[in-house]
Parts: structure tokens; sequence; C-alpha cells
């Protein structure tokens, strides 16, 4: 499952959300949401996520995920910062994202990395299958 973290002010921008969804949505669903509060609850269940997106996020909802670093340390995180600040950066540096970059001038950029994450899972979750039926 795939996840999408975004402030309420963010998803007022329908063209990232709607382009979002359309890469993600047929075969690898997306979960949406916009207070912290619910994505932590939803994290804390047993399935891990495999890609998570942060958009519009600040200093503190950074500071939020990294207390459940544990529960996300498998996952591609893409994070499109609303802080430019340095202090911002260097705590998201720390979640070890795929992509990393300002809501303002990267968005149309996150499309494809999305689209190969993809990619990958799926080349991994085939090799996992070939050795499973190797083993029985």
């Amino acid at each position: 499952m795939n996840y999408l973290f975004a402030p309420e002010s963010i998803i007022e921008r329908q063209s990232i959300l709607e382009q979002l969804t359309v890469t993600l949505e047929p075969d690898h669903g997306l979960e949406m949401y916009s207070d912290f509060d619910s994505f932590s609850a939803r994290l804390r269940l047993f399935n891990n996520p495999q890609i998570i997106i942060m958009l519009g996020v600040c200093k503190s909802d950074i500071e939020n995920l990294l207390s459940l670093s544990e529960l996300i340390r498998d996952a591609a995180i893409i994070i499109l910062h609303s802080e430019d600040s340095e202090a911002t950066i260097k705590l998201a540096i720390r979640l070890r994202p795929k992509f990393i970059g300002s809501l303002d001038t990267y968005v149309k950029e996150i499309i494809p990395i999305v689209k190969k994450l993809i990619q990958n899972q799926k080349a991994r979750a085939q090799k996992i299958f070939s050795v499973k039926e190797l083993i029985i």
C-alpha cells in the first residue's frame, strides 16, 4: 500500500493529487491523509508502507514522522517541503528519502520518480515470488 500525507492546504491543489492518483491508483492504491494523527495511526497497523509521499510538509510534520522511523524504515519516501529552511531540510534528510525538494519547484518531477519506484516494487515482488516457487 502507498500513502500520501498532505496538509489540508495542499489538498486544495487538485492537479498534484490527480496526477498522483492516476499514477498510483490502478494497481497500487493510494491512501490520502491530511492530518498527522490519522496518518500515524494508519502507519501503526501491521502492513508496512511501500511508498510514502509527503507534500507540503513543515518541520513539525517531519519531526513527527521521525518519531515513527521504525515503522517506515523500508518505505520509499518522497518529501516536498513547504519550508526552505536549512533546519527543515536537515531533518528531512534523516528520513533517508528517495527524493526531497520544494513543493513550489519540484511537483512535476515526482511523477516519474513514483513510476520508477512502482516498477522497482513490481520487480522486487517478482523476485520474491520466484524464490518462493523454488523453495516449494
